[in-house]
């Protein structure tokens, strides 16, 4: 048995030993995978980012190549990026846009705003404090005292003086009714002190009809 075991040991010796020596050999060129990990690393660099052109008025137009801008027809400018996404609702700008697009800081601060402002307007009037004054008689003006526009007008002011012919005559007529009523108050006759009272009263409601206070 034991000159079994040396004859197969002497035969297959120099097998076991190149099998050992190829594995050995293997360990020592085939890299480990993280060292092959960077190794690829190296081989493949990373690609750069496209330059993007934007408009520094409006920065929402993006284009991959120089040009105007199709808003305002300003030249595009390359879009810096500072690799911080920032905080939202943040802006971030060159000094180059900030200079095209004249931004000026200042702290804040609380206080009233105040500013003067010019406007060009027209004057109107209040419609519901609007009244027109129309006469009931036929007449003329023989008097204005409200004879330019913006005059200061109160209730019950004067403001014009009217001659009116109709006027005149129904105040002719109720002053002679009132002549008569007084002439005839002492008659003993009940139809004609009846009569200069009915007269008096006509004379006096044609006056009222044409405006005449009493």
């Amino acid at each position: 048995m034991n000159q079994i075991n040396r004859s197969f040991l002497s035969k297959y010796s120099g097998v076991l030993i190149g099998i050992i020596i190829g594995f050995a050999l293997a360990l020592f060129f085939i890299p480990h995978p993280a060292d092959q990990h960077s190794i690829n690393n190296i081989e493949k660099p990373a690609e750069e980012a496209p330059t993007l052109w934007t408009c520094s008025m409006h920065p929402n137009v993006q284009k991959t190549e120089p040009g105007d801008c199709p808003f305002c027809g300003m030249d595009l400018i390359p879009l810096i990026s500072s690799g911080d996404d920032g905080e939202p609702r943040q802006l971030t700008m060159s000094p180059v846009a900030m200079k095209l697009a004249e931004i000026q800081t200042t702290a804040v601060r609380r206080e009233f705003i105040e500013r003067e402002l010019r406007l060009s307007g027209k004057v109107a009037y209040d419609e519901t404090r609007l009244k027109y004054i129309t006469a009931w008689f036929p007449g003329r003006l023989d008097r204005l005292f409200v004879d330019y526009t913006g005059t200061p007008v109160q209730k019950g002011d004067h403001l014009v003086e009217i001659y009116s012919p109709a006027i005149t005559t129904d105040q002719e007529a109720l002053l002679q009714a009132l002549q008569a009523s007084k002439t005839l108050a002492n008659s003993t006759v009940s139809q004609v002190r009846a009569s200069r009272t009915d007269v008096l009263d006509r004379a006096r409601e044609r006056l009222r009809l044409l405006g005449l206070t009493a």
